[in-house]
C-alpha cells in the first residue's frame, strides 16, 4: 500500500508511510549492492528502492519513475545493530530518515502501480541480497508528521508498541 496511487496521488490523497526494521552484519560488499526493500510493477521502469551501495553502509532511497531516476542518502548504519527505514509518500513528496539520521526529501515523481514486492533484494536475479535480517515492517495508511516519523525511527521504541498505539 506504501506506493498506491489511490492512496499517494488518488481522491483520497492522504499518503502513506512505511516503517522497515533491519539489522545488517556488514557494509555492502565492494562490487555489490545490498537490497533491502523495492516495490516494482514487473518492470526495471518504475520502482521504489531501499538499499545499500556497494562498499557502503549509507541506507539510499532510489525513485524510478518512466525510467527517470531520483535518489537521496537518508544517512548510515552500524553494522550487527538494528536500525530502521520510515518513509512517508504523498502527492508531492517523500520524506524518508534512517534510525539517528534526518528528515530527506524527494519529489514523488509521480506514481505507477505496484505489481510485487521484493524483500531483502532490489534485483530478481539474486545479486544484491541483504547480509543481514528484515526483521518487521509495518504500514500506516496516512502520511505521519514528521516528528513522528522521527520518532517511528527510535529504536528505542518496539514494533509491538508502535502496532500497539498506531493501528499499523
Amino acid at each position: 500500500d506504501l506506493w498506491d496511487p489511490a492512496r499517494v496521488v488518488g481522491g483520497t490523497n492522504v499518503g502513506t508511510t512505511m516503517v522497515l526494521e533491519c539489522e545488517l552484519q556488514s557494509a555492502a560488499p565492494a562490487g555489490s549492492d545490498q537490497g533491502i526493500w523495492r516495490y516494482d510493477d514487473g518492470t526495471a521502469s518504475n520502482r521504489l528502492e531501499v538499499y545499500v551501495p556497494a562498499g557502503t553502509s549509507n541506507v539510499v532511497l532510489r525513485r524510478v519513475i518512466d525510467g527517470a531516476v531520483s535518489s537521496v542518502t537518508l544517512g548510515s548504519y552500524a553494522p550487527g545493530v538494528p536500525f530502521r527505514v520510515v518513509i512517508a509518500a504523498t502527492s508531492s513528496q517523500l520524506i524518508a530518515t534512517v534510525s539517528g539520521g534526518d528528515l530527506v526529501t524527494m519529489a514523488t515523481g509521480g506514481t505507477f502501480t505496484p505489481a510485487r514486492a521484493l524483500a531483502g533484494q532490489i534485483t530478481t536475479d539474486g545479486l544484491t541480497p541483504m547480509w543481514g535480517w528484515l526483521r518487521g515492517v509495518l504500514h500506516y495508511p496516512l502520511a505521519k508528521p514528521n516528528l513522528v516519523l522521527l520518532q517511528l525511527a527510535d529504536t528505542s521504541i518496539s514494533l509491538a508498541v508502535l502496532i500497539a498505539e498506531g493501528n499499523a
